[in-house]
């Protein structure tokens, strides 16, 4: 067996010639924008994960230690990580320079969430990315969209002052009647609005007597907020893919996976549903968003495409 010592010995080696390597074939390229320096193979990775419950307040501290408005970290073996505080740094990279970094990076949880990337907000730039968002730009967010559904968006509203006063006149009844929890309370008069906009009904079960949501509308408005937490979190196989699918560090996969299968327990059987009426054509007016992306020929969308692009857009 070898010894620890040559084990060792390889390792160091290895190492020295991978950075020999990257800075011979980067020696003809722009320098990086200053920043901590990184180990070898694992980059700043210890670092975030030590900082990652407080991360901003560390770039701050970062850039404060640098003197500089544009920093780079890196984590894992290739992935850069570039942070600017400057607007002017921020506009060249958001307007001058968008078509160099408008793309989008290659995260398990965007992955996920997007049915592997069948969506236009989490894909990366490409011809999927062209394809959905011709879509979005002119059917799904277009002035005369936008018109077509407010009537939807006025009766919610409606029956969101309805559920108020109910609400309230309960305050005699009951020692905790007329109590509004806000939050809880915005969450699902959105959740209710979407799903009217795209599925023509505000509850996938029967909802509650005084017009609050019910048990299915809770449940799938939680699977959608631990989404939106997991999406774009700090991951470790992010940073090193080869250890996808062997091994879940931060439990996010787990998670992601459970969200996800919860919001398409309610919505992918009323998709198939409205996909099948549409093709035996016992449906023939479009009544909802649903009905226009089934419906959309130029160019025509898979159901996989349909039920990706409704979990982000939900």
């Amino acid at each position: 067996m070898m010894s620890l010592s040559i084990i060792f010995f390889l390792i160091t080696f290895i190492f020295v010639i991978r950075r020999f390597l990257t800075k011979k074939s980067s020696s003809n390229q722009h320098p990086l924008p200053p920043g901590p320096t990184p180990l070898p193979l694992i980059g700043c990775t210890i670092q975030m994960l030590l900082n990652k419950r407080a991360f901003p307040v560390w770039i701050h501290k970062l850039m404060d230690q640098y003197d500089t408005p544009i920093l780079c970290i890196r984590l894992g073996p290739s992935t850069h990580v570039i942070t600017v505080s400057s607007p002017d740094l921020a506009c060249e990279f958001l307007k001058k320079q968008d078509e160099v970094f408008s793309s989008r990076p290659d995260f398990l949880s965007s992955y996920l969430v997007s049915g592997g990337y069948l969506t236009t907000i989490l894909s990366p730039f490409g011809e999927q990315w062209r394809k959905m968002k011709r879509i979005i730009h002119h059917q799904m967010l277009s002035p005369r969209m936008h018109k077509w559904l407010q009537p939807k968006r006025d009766k919610e509203a409606d029956l969101l002052l309805c559920y108020i006063c109910n609400q309230i006149e309960k305050q005699d009844a009951t020692v905790d009647g007329g109590m509004i929890n806000v939050r809880t309370m915005s969450q699902h008069f959105f959740g209710n609005i979407l799903r009217n906009m795209f599925f023509g009904k505000r509850f996938f079960g029967q909802g509650m007597e005084d017009g609050g949501p019910g048990k299915e509308e809770t449940e799938v408005v939680a699977a959608l907020f631990t989404i939106l937490k997991y999406l774009y979190a700090f991951c470790i196989t992010d940073y090193f893919p080869w250890l996808r699918g062997k091994t879940d560090f931060d439990g996010h996969e787990k998670m992601m996976r459970t969200a996800i299968g919860i919001v398409q327990k309610y919505q992918d059987p009323l998709i198939d549903e409205r996909i099948q009426m549409w093709n035996n054509g016992t449906r023939k007016d479009k009544c909802d968003l649903l009905d226009v992306l089934i419906t959309n020929e130029d160019p025509k969308l898979t159901p996989e495409e349909i039920k990706a692009q409704i979990i982000v857009s939900v």
